[in-house]
């Protein structure tokens, strides 16, 4: 027995940085201008000293530290997601569930799919926040809804999926 626990993990480069971008994402930084290799160094230095998202918030004394401590603490939660979700090798674990609902859906197990798509939502806004992605999983379950015959809920979702998606793309025009 080495001592690690039942959720250690090792990330290779592209997992990690993966898991960074998300981050990025969560925070609607564009990583064209928020270097996401830069970030994971930063990060990696913290994890290297023994320091947690916590302590690295309560040290950090200039802005660029600030940003890299809040994506550090986001980075902890996506990775938290990663291991839940059983997809640590998936550099987008949010469309691999997504594709399973589908089939569900296709397969006319509507139930299951609703089910599912429910927690691919959960699953986007954790790994998201309000974004195109968490829009399109609303469109699902909007999708859902339809078939399974309530059409008001649908109708519902399918409003949050529309404002969602214009919120974002607005902020994105800006």
């Amino acid at each position: 027995h080495l001592g690690f626990t039942r959720g250690f993990a090792i990330y290779d480069e592209a997992d990690s940085l993966a898991a960074v971008k998300h981050a990025l994402a969560r925070h609607r930084l564009d990583p064209k201008v928020v270097d996401p290799r830069r970030v994971r160094w930063r990060i990696d230095q913290w994890k290297n000293a023994g320091d947690d998202p916590a302590a690295v918030a309560r040290a950090v004394y200039d802005a660029d530290a600030r940003l890299a401590a809040d994506v550090y603490a986001t980075y902890q939660r996506v990775l938290d997601v990663y291991r839940a979700t059983g997809l640590e090798d998936s550099a987008d674990a949010g469309v691999v569930l997504k594709n399973y609902c589908d089939v569900l859906f296709f397969a006319g197990r509507i139930p299951e799919a609703e089910t599912c798509f429910r927690r691919s939502l959960a699953l986007r806004q954790r790994l998201y926040g309000d974004s195109a992605s968490t829009a399109m999983a609303l469109y699902s379950i909007g999708r859902v809804l339809t078939e399974r015959g309530d059409p008001q809920a649908a109708l519902e979702s399918l409003e949050r999926a529309r404002s969602m998606a214009a919120q974002f793309f607005e902020a994105g025009a800006a």
